[in-house]
């Protein structure tokens, strides 16, 4: 609860500019979120990248946030950034595992197409669609 409070009186410090108060609700805070963000992300530096951008937005809209509760307020813009991050990289596999040739590192050579199964199929395709013409 005291942990609550001083976080509540930090902000309104913030609101008013206080960069100390900034500093003091960072370090008091950021181990936290952190911790919280790498559950979703596995990742330390995504999420220790996540936590920073939650903190620079704050400091951004500082004059105009009212925020009743700092650390729900925290903690939900940092699972909602996850999600976000979650959501990009997963369209960003999807779209890699859709390429025939990606750029990810491999430990075998990519497929290269082959003109001769190419050609194969096209005769076998003429054959057919004659078949049916005939």
């Amino acid at each position: 609860m005291d942990r609550q409070i001083n976080n509540h009186y930090l902000i309104q410090l913030i609101n008013k500019d206080d960069q100390l108060a900034f500093e003091k609700l960072f370090k008091a805070n950021y181990p936290r979120l952190v911790i919280y963000a790498r559950r979703f992300l596995n990742d330390q530096d995504a999420a220790e990248d996540i936590v920073q951008a939650v903190f620079v937005k704050l400091w951004e809209r500082r004059k105009e946030l009212v925020i009743a509760n700092p650390l729900s307020y925290l903690m939900r813009s940092v699972h909602n950034r996850c999600l976000n991050e979650l959501k990009v990289s997963q369209h960003h596999v999807s779209i890699e595992s859709a390429l025939p040739f990606t750029t990810r590192r491999r430990r075998h050579r990519p497929m290269k197409p082959s003109f001769k199964k190419f050609k194969m199929l096209s005769a076998s395709y003429r054959n057919s669609a004659s078949a049916y013409s005939g």
